[in-house]
C-alpha cells in the first residue's frame, strides 16, 4: 500500500482532515520561525499525530537562502536544529532535510566537482554533515543541487522539489514535491521514492508502576515448626481494624 505523504508550514489541516485524506505521514518545520500563527512544529502538534499514526518527517527552513550563508550560518541552524529536535521529542537517529529553497548557481562553471559547483551553500552542507553525521544529514532543494550533495557524499536523504529541476529527478532522491497540492491547497502533495525517508513518531511514555503498598503494621505469627514471620497488613481505619 502506497502511503500518502504531504507537508504543510504555516496552514495547520485538523487531524480529522488528514486522516479523512488518508496522511500517512507529514512534512513539518524546524527553524528560527517565532511567528504567532506557528510554522514550527510543536511538541503538543507531534503528540496528536503520532497518537493518530500520522508519522512526521523533519524540514529545517526559515529563510529560503540561508544555506548560501555558509559554515557560518549551518553552524547556527545546527546549534538550533538539536535543540528543537530535543523540545519536540523527535528521535535522535532521525534525520533533518536542511532546504536550500532558491535556484542554486553553479559557483564553478568550469569544474567537475560537485562540491565546488556548490560554492558557499555545499560550505553549509558540509557543516551539516561534519557535525550531525550522515545518518542525520538530509537536503531539500531542486535537481542540481539534490544530485551534488549526494555526488559530495553530503546527505544520505534527499527531497527534491520539481523547482528548478529542469523535468530532472535524482532517483537517489526518497521524496519528491511535484507541485501538486491537497486538501483545498493546504498541504503540498509528495511523493516517497522508499520506505524509509525519515519519518518518525513520538513514543508514548510508559504508564507509572504501580503505587507501593504502605503497611499500617504488621502482625506476627508462629509456622507449625515453631519459627515466627511477620505478615504487612492494611488497615481500612488508620490501625484501628486490621483486614
Amino acid at each position: 500500500m502506497t502511503i500518502i505523504v504531504a507537508d504543510y508550514g504555516f496552514t495547520h489541516p485538523k487531524i480529522a482532515q488528514l486522516l479523512a485524506a488518508k496522511v500517512g505521514a507529514v512534512g513539518r518545520y524546524f527553524g528560527q520561525d517565532t511567528s504567532s500563527d506557528g510554522k514550527n512544529l510543536t511538541r503538543a502538534e507531534a503528540q496528536l499525530l503520532s497518537a493518530a499514526g500520522i508519522s512526521v518527517f523533519s524540514i529545517f527552513e526559515y529563510g529560503a537562502q540561508q544555506a548560501a550563508g555558509g559554515a557560518a550560518q549551518a553552524a547556527k541552524d545546527v546549534t538550533l536544529a538539536r535543540q528543537q529536535r530535543h523540545d519536540v521529542g523527535m528521535p535522535f537517529d532521525r534525520p533533518f532535510y536542511f532546504a536550500a529553497d532558491f535556484d542554486v548557481p553553479d559557483y564553478a562553471p568550469q569544474s567537475t566537482d560537485p562540491l565546488a559547483k556548490l560554492g558557499p551553500v555545499g560550505e553549509y552542507y558540509s557543516y551539516i554533515h561534519a557535525h550531525m553525521g550522515s545518518v542525520h544529514a538530509g537536503a531539500y532543494g531542486g535537481y542540481w543541487l539534490i544530485s551534488r550533495l549526494f555526488d559530495a557524499g553530503l546527505i544520505t536523504f534527499g527531497f527534491q522539489t520539481v523547482a528548478w529541476s529542469g523535468g530532472q529527478w535524482d532517483q537517489r532522491a526518497c521524496l519528491r514535491q511535484g507541485g501538486a497540492t491537497m486538501l483545498g491547497g493546504e498541504a503540498d502533495l509528495d511523493t516517497p521514492g522508499r520506505a524509509d525517508f525519515g519519518q518518525w513518531t513520538i513514543t508514548p511514555a510508559p504508564p507509572p508502576p504501580p503505587p507501593a503498598v504502605e503497611w499500617d503494621g504488621y502482625v506476627t505469627y508462629k509456622q507449625p515448626d515453631g519459627t515466627l514471620h511477620n505478615r504487612g497488613v492494611i488497615s481500612a481505619d488508620s490501625g484501628k481494624t486490621w483486614q
